[in-house]
């Protein structure tokens, strides 16, 4: 396991699966764009996403109105662009998470081999220890 943790530790490691994701979610951001300035994927969810915080919803022909007008397509697609962006910015962030509860993992296996053996109390407090990390892995994303 301490292999492992040394191993994803290296920078070169955490670039190459990282640079991976990146270039997915490049790749996504521009599959997007591309597929819904051709009329393949609709704006509908994403006016409703936007409009939802002030209890609006998206009219029926949004698309065509989108369609047919060039301020609200640029506008659009930068919001587009802008959800891909911090998706690329957490992809580094999760990464990093995803080792820390690695390390703290290990450092909770000593322990118990210390010990050589777990009460109720223990086992819960791993358990809440646990999904403290998965939330904090999961707000990352």
């Amino acid at each position: 396991m301490n292999q492992a943790i040394e191993l994803l530790s290296e920078y070169k490691r955490k670039e190459q699966y990282t640079s991976l994701q990146k270039a997915y979610a490049r790749t996504l951001r521009n599959a997007t764009l591309l597929l819904s300035s051709q009329g393949a994927l609709s704006f509908k969810p994403l006016v409703n996403e936007i409009g939802a915080s002030a209890g609006l919803a998206a009219a029926p022909d949004t698309d065509k109105l989108i369609r047919n007008n060039k301020h609200l397509r640029v506008g659009l697609n930068a919001v587009i662009i802008e959800i891909y962006n911090q998706k690329l910015e957490k992809i580094a962030l999760t990464y990093d998470k995803c080792l820390e509860a690695l390390m703290a993992l290990v450092k909770v296996h000593v322990e118990l081999e210390k010990d050589a053996g777990i009460d109720l109390t223990q086992l819960t407090s791993l358990i809440d220890q646990l999904k403290a990390l998965a939330v904090k892995i999961d707000t990352q994303k």
